[in-house]
């Protein structure tokens, strides 16, 4: 049913998905909202999946903005930044569904049964914004598809409210009289100038079922969504014996300060991990040549230092797989440390624009510090967080430049700033403020620390700078990587295929021979070794993470004795140049 169904109406879905949507309550005698939205999903599921139709559906971002339709379907990819609480809808009638004061007429005149315990429908809305430190290329990459792919959808012609007739009873600019709830609603008005200059927010509505997965806070997701006009009292759900129960608050609708604001009620919403979930696989026989070709790229910006730049492709490959309470399982801080961290935070950070979809870099200076809070917090009279530096994605590499710290004494906000730092590096865990309440909230942002000389947060991998040569700037950094595109193509998905989550497996053989091997190294070697009860202080642990890390890397499930004589190897480097060098008597 479906296949024929949409074969005939995909490409005017995404003109007009409330056409749709009428003709398919129709066609299935859907009786209850519960029915419809889950019949509606599952329907959109097929448009953007099956039919190969998501890139004929427009992208929503600040520049289209003004040039598309309200009631057309749009795309959005962001993070979910705050959650507002549930209006519960079961005792409501399902008159209308995905517009405010469109009527969908779904047997209106038949007696609706109590509704059963499984069966409620809940309004949720959260705001979706930008991927905070997304990278200009992701950024650039996005803006360069087109609205539709195969020709321009033609914009229907929009029939404007005029601002003297809220009830939207009056002829309207088109020529045509309307009553409110017909037609194809309001036009948005173009922005002005200033407004290119804000930045977009979506502000999302979306139908939450028994079994239906809703977003949680600060998850990367893709929207497919129905465009709303500018909310006012007039554009809200009429539900019956429900008139007040969905009243825009100014919170909500309403942009904040610095803000451009979409309305739009989700019709399907899926993860997003990487611009890459849906590219071909790199073969895996062909990581270790890639893994070779980033250490030294990343070698090269630091000044020919090829061991730093094997240990910043682990850290960027690094990432929490399991929790055990205090016991991250694959989180692999690392500090950088030497007299030329001043210059390798700046071309890291240039080569991770590059190279990564999102990253951020926080320079350690008291103005940063005393600002204001590094993590989410709710001002007083407000009902949604106030987003902060610190409210990231999963799987934002997080740079800390030490260096850029300078002699003198934090305020109360700058100590609070700098614990927030530390709990971040040692628990990869940073606290909300909901005003009423704090809550600890978990993290997987991979960190690497740069400082001159000893680090003040706790991190056990220390890598000591020796470039050879002069650092690279950011302009010989991203010249060097451009001037080969297919390489670099090959880098980012590299880098996006090995951060996704992979099988890892230790044979009993290797097992047993590792274990022998670590028995007679902490003999020969025990200085090295840091035997601490705290596991994330252990170079043991150390020394496992890297080898699940070197296997990633390598494009290897098996541990073999091979790759792990390769972490031996590094880390001999690393702690022959932890040593003191010895001076002239």
């Amino acid at each position: 049913f479906f296949e024929v169904f949409f074969m005939m109406e995909a490409l005017e879905a995404v003109q007009d998905p409330l056409k749709l949507l009428k003709s398919l309550s129709s066609s299935l005698q859907c009786e209850s909202l519960p029915e419809l939205v889950e019949a509606a999903e599952e329907a959109f599921e097929h448009l953007v999946k099956e039919l190969d139709l998501r890139e004929r559906i427009p992208v929503l971002s600040r520049s289209s903005l003004v040039n598309l339709s309200p009631w057309t379907l749009v795309r959005f990819r962001g993070m979910v930044q705050d959650i507002k609480s549930d209006i519960d809808l079961s005792a409501a009638n399902p008159d209308c569904l995905y517009r405010e004061g469109y009527s969908i007429n779904i047997n209106s005149n038949v007696e609706q049964p109590e509704p059963q315990p499984a069966q409620f429908v809940e309004l949720s809305c959260f705001r979706l914004v930008v991927v905070p430190g997304q990278s200009k290329w992701v950024t650039d990459t996005q803006a360069s598809v087109p609205l539709t792919c195969g020709g321009v959808l033609p914009l229907r012609e929009a029939a404007v409210r005029p601002r003297d007739d809220p009830l939207g009873d009056s002829e309207c600019i088109s020529g045509k009289r309307q009553r409110r709830g017909e037609g194809v609603g309001v036009f948005p008005e173009p922005q002005p100038a200033a407004a290119t200059e804000l930045t977009l927010e979506c502000l999302a509505r979306m139908y939450r079922t028994p079994g239906r997965k809703f977003p949680s806070i600060n998850e990367l997701v893709e929207i497919t969504a129905v465009l709303q006009p500018g909310m006012d009292s007039s554009n809200c759900l009429d539900l019956e014996g429900s008139e007040a129960l969905l009243e825009p608050d100014t919170t909500w609708h309403h942009s904040r300060q610095g803000f451009l604001a979409s309305h739009v009620h989700v019709i399907h919403c899926q993860p997003c991990l990487s611009l890459y979930d849906r590219a071909e696989l790199i073969p895996l026989e062909d990581f270790p040549f890639v893994f070779r070709e980033l250490t030294s790229f990343l070698g090269a910006a630091l000044g020919g230092d090829s061991l730093a730049g094997a240990y910043l492709v682990l850290h960027m490959l690094s990432g929490i797989y399991e929790r055990n309470g205090s016991l991250l399982l694959g989180d692999l801080p690392v500090n950088f440390v030497g007299p030329s961290a001043v210059g390798a935070a700046s071309a890291v950070s240039s080569a991770y624009e590059i190279l990564l979809e999102r990253h951020l870099l926080v320079p350690l200076d008291r103005d940063l510090l005393q600002r204001e809070p590094l993590t989410p917090h709710k001002r007083m009279g407000e009902e949604l967080l106030q987003t902060a530096m610190l409210q990231l994605t999963s799987g934002t590499n997080v740079l800390i430049d030490e260096t850029a710290l300078k002699e003198g004494t934090l305020d109360p906000m700058g100590t609070m700033n700098l614990a927030t730092l530390s709990s971040l590096v040692s628990l990869q865990e940073v606290e909300y403020d909901f005003g009423v309440y704090h809550l600890p909230m978990p993290t997987n942002y991979p960190v690497a620390v740069f400082s001159e000389g000893p680090s003040l947060f706790d991190v056990l991998c220390r890598v000591p700078l020796r470039p050879t040569q002069r650092l690279l700037n950011s302009a010989e950094i991203s010249g060097l990587a451009v001037s080969d595109g297919p390489r670099l193509e090959r880098w980012r998905r590299y880098l996006a295929q090995g951060r996704a989550s992979h099988p890892y497996h230790i044979p009993e053989t290797v097992q047993a021979a590792v274990q022998r091997d670590l028995e007679a190294e902490m003999r020969t070697h025990s200085t090295r070794f840091v035997r601490s009860a705290l596991v994330s202080r252990n170079t043991v642990h150390l020394w496992f993470t890297l080898a699940r890390g070197l296997c990633g890397a390598l494009g290897k499930s098996d541990l073999s004795f091979d790759v792990w004589e390769q972490v031996k190897a590094l880390e001999t480097q690393r702690w022959e140049r932890l040593q003191p060098v010895p001076t002239l008597s």
